[in-house]
């Protein structure tokens, strides 16, 4: 079997599985960037439904995160302000061809949602198989196992609904990322330094994992 050539941000997401999706506010947003580059994750989506979601890619950018995206792109208008900004990828709920060519177009990698059989043979046509699998959590990790048996060569990121407490097994039934969003981003200052724990030993399991 050929090996299919990683892209920058697939090669990212094999040092460090996790794409930290921004989306709500953003009046703690610094705050929030530092602990996820403290806790290692190197990818992070800002969705174009939060407030001020332009400044906010502004501001990852200027972190350093290996990659910096733009999340809920639904439109060309949202990949022209995307490639604007200086993002690397974007990131959409669906399949929607244009916004494919349009990110082609502009030299941007595209991840989409899919979530049956038919709109990821779509995306394949289409040249993606790194895509996102959403809503993951109504669907379940047995019905990402089961898609990974026609699918071996799709490289699935399981968002919505995800949780840093079953991000581990998702990973176990074949994904190859996982979106995290609100277990991220809570805020939530008694959880905070636990979830860092948690995130952070994720990381460094499949980093440790990678290398056996």
């Amino acid at each position: 079997m050929t090996t299919l050539q990683l892209n920058s941000l697939e090669q990212t997401l094999t040092q460090a599985p996790v794409i930290a999706v921004i989306r709500g506010s953003t009046k703690t947003l610094e705050g929030i960037l530092d602990r996820l580059l403290a806790c290692g994750v190197l990818a992070v989506e800002i969705t174009t439904n939060t407030p001020g979601w332009q400044q906010g890619v502004t501001l990852a950018l200027s972190k350093g995160f290996t990659h910096v995206g733009v999340g809920t792109v639904v439109s060309t208008d949202h990949v022209s302000q995307a490639s604007d900004l200086g993002a690397n990828f974007t990131v959409a709920p669906g399949l929607d061809p244009q916004v494919v060519q349009s990110c082609r177009d502009m030299d941007l990698i595209h991840v989409p949602g899919v979530s049956t059989p038919s709109e990821i043979q779509t995306a394949l046509a289409l040249g993606l198989s790194t895509l996102k699998l959403f809503p993951a959590a109504p669907m379940g990790m047995n019905y990402l196992a089961a898609l990974k048996g026609p699918f071996d060569r799709v490289r699935f990121i399981p968002t919505g609904g995800v949780t840093l407490a079953s991000a581990s097994e998702w990973m176990a039934a074949g994904a190859f990322a996982v979106g995290l969003g609100g277990a991220l981003t809570s805020g939530n200052a008694s959880s905070e330094r636990e979830d860092s724990n948690v995130l952070r030993a994720l990381i460094v399991s499949h980093q440790l994992g990678s290398k056996m």
